[in-house]
């Protein structure tokens, strides 16, 4: 069930930080490079090849958005298709900043 505090959230992480005619960057941004900062440190330990995992559950996320948004609930907006790819790079960065911060141990 969506509230309103949900669609208030959304609304705020829908605000565009910059945005020209080949980088888009949101809050959403910054939620998907922790997020991809997450899930590195979760698979890099577990799978031989993890930045294909990461790959792969970034792009299983953008397609639960598309699904959420075609169902017609109010979570998400629809996005842009650079939008969606900067989602899916920013969290490959995270998960790149996961194994570089790892290394400096």
């Amino acid at each position: 069930m969506v509230v309103p505090l949900m669609i208030q959230i959304a609304d705020f992480l829908n605000i565009i930080i910059f945005q020209s005619s080949f980088i888009y960057l949101n809050g959403w941004s910054l939620i998907h490079l922790g997020a991809g900062f997450l899930l590195m440190k979760y698979i890099f330990s577990r799978k031989k090849i993890p930045y294909l995992y990461l790959a792969i559950a970034l792009i299983f996320w953008e397609i639960f958005e598309f699904s959420v948004i075609a169902l017609g609930y109010d979570l998400f907006r629809p996005e842009l298709k650079i939008d969606v790819i900067f989602d899916i790079l920013f969290g490959l960065v995270g998960g790149w900043l996961y194994v570089k911060t790892k290394k400096l141990k």
